[in-house]
């Protein structure tokens, strides 16, 4: 759900600057970040010491889990509410995402935001346009490479010790994401995976000190090619060969793509299999909403969740990149339903934690009614419980006052020994 680049460049570069007099020192935009603790090079999501769990408490220790909260960065003082956040439930992780063509810009309109954004932006080894050149093939497109928030990202999760699940979309909910000179060509065309390729080095090189717990290479990929099973087999060609070059680029890092819940079963899953097994984990989104946008009972979440994983490859992991729940009258829901969803999910997070080493909540806050409407438009659907739906998924409201869930999640984390 993403923001034009130098839109939320901008916002963040603000709430950055007015977050440093209370951030310990913290400056804004700085190419480098303030001295961290003598172990900052260390894993950035280091464990705490546990919690004990009353053996009758019907929860199970955290163990190796890891929990994340998708942040509305821009939106309010985004340093404090990492930091709020962060305190309250214990996250380990957030979610990073980038559309393809909000990285790879047409010359012109990706000189005017490196120019426009300025030094504030420019990248930890170099200037931003270095990965910008010919591909492989020799080729110069006619594109430039840049996006401010790499930059941002790589100054503010190491040093606040939260790791990144990093996705860099071909695909996404709504389709194809291919920068605009590629624009109708097919997903297995190789011109279109070599100019990938220049896209992921670009990110790594933005992302030297991020942690990351996670590459996906495309969002909710079933929704965005539909029901052809042509286009999954050109998808799993692109995968493959951008799997293998995240690989090569930072090693050891885990990469796959995520598809929401209801591609778990046929006919999507058939489509799937051959991209599954070349995926280190299955990436999942799950939200569970109606077709019409209300919400399905609270009462059948965790039946349904128990349905989705025994469903999904048995040989993978399960990242679980988002997960939420709106409180929106015009949804069916309310408060109290989402903080009841939370309990369950996270109860039945602890019978499948062999199989789920990650879930992320989405999201943190209620996105401002003007980011609504953009998501509206990006969507092309201006449907009023649509819009009621995406305003409303925040465990907090818009303006940070927590909901109903936001303390349940918080004592409900706790408990388990986050």
């Amino acid at each position: 759900m993403p923001l034009r680049p130098l839109r939320l460049a901008r916002a963040l570069l603000a709430t950055l600057t007015l977050s440093a007099a209370g951030a310990g020192g913290f400056v804004a935009c700085s190419d480098d970040p303030p001295a961290a603790p003598d172990d900052a090079g260390a894993d950035a999501t280091p464990a705490p010491t546990p919690t004990p769990v009353p053996p009758d408490s019907g929860r199970t220790p955290r163990g190796e889990r890891v929990v994340g909260v998708d942040l509305q960065a821009g939106t309010r003082d985004f340093i404090a509410e990492l930091r709020e956040v962060k305190e309250a439930t214990g996250m380990q992780a957030t979610n990073l995402t980038f559309q393809w063509d909000d990285v790879e810009l047409s010359r012109d309109a990706g000189a005017a935001d490196a120019a426009d954004a300025g030094e504030d932006a420019a990248d930890d080894g170099g200037d931003a346009g270095d990965d910008g050149g010919a591909t492989d093939a020799g080729v110069d497109p006619p594109t430039d490479l840049f996006n401010a928030y790499f930059h941002i990202a790589n100054l503010v999760y190491p040093q606040e010790r939260v790791s990144v699940n990093l996705a860099l979309n071909p695909v996404d909910t709504n389709g194809p994401h291919l920068p605009v000179d590629l624009a109708g060509k097919k997903l297995d065309d190789p011109e279109v995976a070599a100019r990938f390729a220049r896209v992921e080095d670009y990110a790594f090189s933005q992302l030297p000190k991020v942690d990351l717990a996670m590459v996906v290479l495309g969002n909710e990929i079933d929704l965005g090619l539909g029901d052809d099973p042509a286009k999954y087999a050109e998808f799993t060609k692109l995968f493959v060969a951008a799997a293998t070059h995240a690989r090569t680029r930072r090693p050891g890092v885990k990469v796959g793509f995520v598809v929401s819940h209801r591609a778990a079963k046929p006919p999507k899953s058939t489509f799937l299999t051959a991209a599954w097994a070349a995926a280190d984990f299955v990436g999942l989104t799950y939200y569970p909403v109606r077709e019409g946008f209300t919400v399905e009972p609270v009462e059948g979440i965790g039946k349904a969740f128990d349905d989705i994983v025994a469903a999904l490859p048995a040989d993978k992991p399960i990242y679980v990149r988002e997960v939420g729940y709106p409180t929106a009258a015009a949804c069916g829901s309310s408060v109290l339903k989402q903080a009841a969803f939370v309990e369950e999910i996270l109860r039945a997070w602890d019978r499948h934690r062999a199989r789920v080493p990650l879930l992320t909540f989405f999201q943190s806050s209620d996105y401002p009614a003007a980011r609504v409407d953009e998501l509206a438009s990006y969507y092309n659907l201006q449907d009023p419980t649509f819009k009621a739906m995406l305003g409303s998924f925040g465990l907090r409201a818009e303006d940070g006052s927590p909901k109903a869930a936001f303390p349940v999640l918080s004592s409900e984390l706790k408990a388990r020994g986050w």
